[in-house]
């Protein structure tokens, strides 16, 4: 099941939450992929980018920054009743590139652990679908849900299910906040 969730958390909160990563307090690091490639699901419509990226949360185990964050995680719990451990958080920032309109970053799973759940909060208004498909054919990827970034929107879903994000190609930046709940152990298979 994939949840959209509006209005995540208060209005002035989520203004706090992007001036925290658009005011260069928040150190970015650069990533040559948007998911390691031998964890993808590709077809002809994958093509994969740079991303900027800022991990919270690694393993359990929070950095500083987390605390500016961890409103998202608390709210979570209050909004969906899952309250599992927090495994993984991360802020991620793309840009349009030309010629990325249209397609889309290598399809993956966040988790294979029984119950996990993976949420992606929306930290602005920006175009950059996130596709959600079926399990693939050979070579053919199949949608079967869409969701909009909208400022203040989160998405969760089991952490099993295959999906990937598009650049943005009208807006200027597009940046979420993925968050894995999971607990040790516990695996699908």
């Amino acid at each position: 099941m994939i949840t959209v969730l509006d209005d995540f958390v208060d209005q002035d909160i989520q203004d706090k939450l992007l001036d925290y990563v658009t005011d260069a307090r928040l150190p970015f690091f650069l990533n040559e992929r948007t998911v390691a490639e031998s964890d993808t699901v590709s077809d002809a419509n994958t093509k994969d980018s740079l991303q900027l990226t800022h991990t919270f949360v690694a393993d359990g185990v929070p950095n500083p920054s987390w605390d500016h964050f961890v409103i998202l995680w608390y709210q979570f719990i209050k909004r969906t009743g899952i309250n599992k451990p927090i495994q993984r958080a991360k802020a991620n920032i793309t840009f349009p590139l030309k010629g990325f309109e249209g397609t889309y970053s290598g399809a993956h799973v966040d988790h294979l652990h029984h119950g996990g759940v993976s949420a992606i909060y929306y930290m602005n208004d920006s175009d950059g679908d996130t596709i959600f498909f079926d399990k693939p054919g050979i070579g053919v990827l199949k949608q079967k849900a869409r969701v909009s970034p909208k400022k203040g929107r989160l998405v969760y879903f089991d952490s099993s299910v295959l999906h990937s994000g598009q650049l943005p190609s009208k807006s200027e930046f597009r940046c979420v906040v993925n968050l894995n709940v999971y607990n040790i152990g516990e695996t699908n298979g």
